[in-house]
């Protein structure tokens, strides 16, 4: 007999263990770069595979996994039986105008029942539930009693912000896990939109662990968003389960309107990347997937670059990679500098120019681990100094002998923009 439905869970995960389970790291073969540029540019999209967790990944999958344990521990206890029967008489009695029976019982609510994940667009929030989702294991099943139970189902913030649009994602999603049909069921005419949400209430209090509400920012910009936002309360108070929204800065001067709603909202906040060993591990394991031929070093200067130009948001920094690599391949250039990262950034990122910050600067305090250098190209860097210099002599007369272009060859350690006279 299972009385405690949390103790069928993955054991927790910390430390060496985590990073492991979280990394995705797609194979890569550097024999790639001799093969023809189809096969190069289809094997480019394997960059976008690539995850390497940080803190707020780290962060994430802990608050999801202690939110997964709180709500099974409540599965099939005395109270949570209580409050479905509540419910139950509630959608009984509804056409006769009763009070709603769960509102009258108190017994089940804790302070971890719902919280917020805040951070800005392309620092891979969504990716992170999605990883962290994948360690809380696969859909629990009991003989005694015989019960399946879903740790955490997915679902995203309607556009239109309308409760019964939600209502059918979450009847979807169950029936794509437990093989039902209650989506179905939704959509007949003889049932109305206070009788599907008794119908969500109760599968939820028998089925679903954790709801997740991603691009939760929707609520903002629509008239319907405090209505939703109070069909969310009345989920979390009669179906016993935790709520974990997912969105960006935006939503955050809504959740602040009163005391109840920034109390139920309080949770996780990010921003973009701090310019620390994280985000120099990040690039290293980026610039390592190159489909170029000419194999590039990542340099101290394109570190810089690249933190400035991309706004230090993960996401960005790929697309820079990634489509540099692209113009080059296509152009004939087969390398990746600052030359072709700066067309890149021109060419492929105009949109994104007005939200990359300009206040983002590489902070000087902190010196990468290594001073890098290339083979054969007179780049001199000062002991005890954060500062380069580049013997242009010795770079011209080495394009020279090399049958190289002097701007590519310099492109590759200080930004360089050619200007048609």
């Amino acid at each position: 007999m299972i009385t405690d439905f949390s103790e069928l869970l993955p054991p927790m995960l910390f430390g060496d263990d985590l990073k492991a389970a979280l990394t995705v790291m797609p194979e890569y073969d550097d024999s790639i770069r001799e093969m023809d540029a189809g096969k190069r540019l289809l094997g480019l999209s394997d960059i976008y595979r690539i995850f390497v967790p940080n803190r707020m990944a780290y962060e994430i999958y802990h608050r999801l996994y202690s939110m997964v344990s709180m709500s099974l521990k409540k599965k099939g206890t005395a109270e949570s039986v209580r409050l479905l029967n509540a419910v139950h008489q509630n959608t009984e009695k509804a056409e006769m105008g009763s009070v709603f029976a769960a509102e009258r019982y108190k017994g089940v609510s804790t302070g971890m029942t719902s919280a917020t994940c805040i951070g800005v667009s392309g620092i891979g929030k969504t990716t992170c539930l999605q990883a962290a989702v994948s360690l809380c294991g696969e859909i629990i099943e009991t003989n005694e009693p015989y019960r399946k139970v879903i740790p955490v189902v997915e679902v995203s913030c309607p556009f239109n912000c309308s409760f019964r649009s939600l209502c059918s994602q979450i009847l979807a999603r169950v029936d794509e896990y437990l093989g039902t049909d209650y989506y179905g069921k939704s959509l007949k005419r003889s049932i109305n939109a206070e009788q599907v949400m008794q119908m969500v209430c109760n599968l939820a209090n028998i089925h679903i662990g954790v709801l997740v509400i991603d691009e939760i920012q929707m609520i903002v910009e629509s008239r319907s968003g405090s209505q939703l936002y109070r069909m969310i309360l009345q989920l979390i108070n009669s179906a016993n389960i935790c709520v974990l929204m997912c969105g960006t800065p935006e939503c955050i001067p809504f959740f602040g309107r009163n005391p109840q709603m920034a109390r139920r909202t309080v949770g996780l906040q990010y921003g973009p990347m701090s310019y620390d060993e994280n985000y120099e591990e990040f690039c290293n394991i980026l610039f390592s997937y190159q489909y170029v031929r000419k194999r590039s070093q990542l340099t101290d200067n394109i570190l810089e670059w690249m933190y400035e130009h991309s706004g230090a948001i993960p996401g960005t920094v790929m697309a820079l990679i990634h489509d540099a690599q692209e113009i080059a391949i296509l152009g004939g250039k087969e390398e990746l500098c600052i030359a072709t990262l700066n067309e890149a950034y021109d060419r492929r990122m105009q949109m994104l120019h007005p939200y990359i910050s300009r206040d983002i600067k590489a902070d000087k305090k902190y010196a990468p681990s290594n001073n890098r250098t290339e083979d054969g190209i007179g780049l001199e860097i000062q002991e005890n100094s954060i500062y380069t210099s580049i013997d242009i002599p010795a770079l011209v007369e080495s394009a020279k002998n090399q049958g190289q272009d002097i701007v590519t060859e310099l492109g590759r350690y200080i930004p360089v923009r050619e200007v048609v006279l």
